[in-house]
């Protein structure tokens, strides 16, 4: 709530959102949306995509196999296939995120985000069947703005981002933001010699340039460059001691057998038994991603063309 000087009456925030691939009031939206603004996002250290299903209800996010298989849920609507297409599609500035190793990236230098529940397929295409989050960047500016922020806490963890935005002529802004990002993870492995666990290193840049010739024409163009260094999941080991894989071939005179499946109580697990076998490091991922948007507004309406380039590039050594 916000208190209009003007007025003794209370009156809501104005939140402006393009879950329909244009700016509109919240209020005036007829979809089921969660909305963070930019401050939103600083105050609830919303760094990924773990942190925006913890702030936004009927949505979950499953990471369980480092950065392999990210699979956002909106509303239960899980994937059939757990290595097929998820049903909850990510967007930056309305644009579809391909490569599903590379959705769960460093957000870096937002200006909202938009949470859309419900099927989108009309709006998004059809990965949006269960809804779609997308991300708008911030946009260069003619005013002068900077920004930095440093964040230091124990077990390693260092985040220094920065960004300014500003005019280089009357018709041309630029607006660059860089972060570093690295953790050494909550967890200690106990294979001597082995590999730090449940840690990364993201380093990220990205850069942006805003044309305006004319009041009828806007033009956008924008890079984003992350180089990431994503440690092992903390993980124990339990043997499987039901269903025989074997059993059909087993011949009286056998004893082999190949249990596939844990039946019973699982044993619980403390950090005395996480371990990661020397040798398996985790990924090192490359994300590449640039977008062209051309605005047209004329008498009758406006002519937008939205166009992006995606490439990941992972190389992984898991147990």
């Amino acid at each position: 709530m916000a208190q209009d000087k003007g007025a003794d009456a209370l009156s809501l925030e104005e939140i402006v959102v393009t879950a329909r691939r244009t700016e509109e009031k919240l209020l005036d939206v007829p979809l089921a949306v969660t909305a963070f603004s930019a401050d939103d996002i600083e105050a609830r250290g919303i760094r990924n995509l773990d942190d925006i299903a913890a702030a936004t209800p009927g949505v979950t996010f499953s990471n369980l196999l480092g950065e392999f298989l990210p699979t956002p849920i909106i509303r239960g609507v899980a994937p059939v296939n757990v290595f097929g297409e998820n049903n909850a599609a990510i967007f930056i500035d309305g644009v579809y995120v391909s490569g599903r190793e590379g959705l769960n990236f460093s957000l870096l230098d937002l200006e909202s985000i938009d949470v859309v529940k419900g099927p989108q397929s009309a709006l998004f295409g059809r990965n949006a069947f269960s809804g779609a989050i997308n991300y708008v960047t911030a946009k260069p500016s003619q005013e002068l703005v900077r920004k930095a922020e440093v964040q230091v806490g124990n077990r390693g963890k260092k985040m220094l981002q920065g960004s300014i935005s500003g005019s280089l002529s009357d018709t041309v802004a630029a607006r660059v933001a860089v972060a570093y990002d690295t953790w050494d993870g909550s967890y200690d492995n106990q294979v001597a010699g082995g590999p730090d666990i449940g840690g990364y290193e993201y380093k990220t840049a990205q850069a942006s340039l805003r044309f305006t010739p004319s009041d009828l024409f806007e033009g956008l163009v924008s890079v984003y460059y992350s180089d990431d260094e994503i440690d092992p999941s903390a993980m124990s080991q339990v043997l499987a001691n039901c269903e025989d894989r074997l059993l059909a071939n087993v011949t009286p005179m056998q004893t082999s057998s190949k249990w596939l499946n844990y039946c019973g109580e699982l044993p619980s697990v403390n950090k005395d038994s996480l371990s990661v076998p020397v040798g398996a490091d985790g990924e090192d991922r490359e994300l590449v991603r640039s977008q062209l948007h051309l605005k047209w507004n004329f008498g009758a309406g406006t002519l937008t063309s939205l166009t992006g380039y995606s490439k990941v590039e992972q190389f992984y050594l898991v147990d």
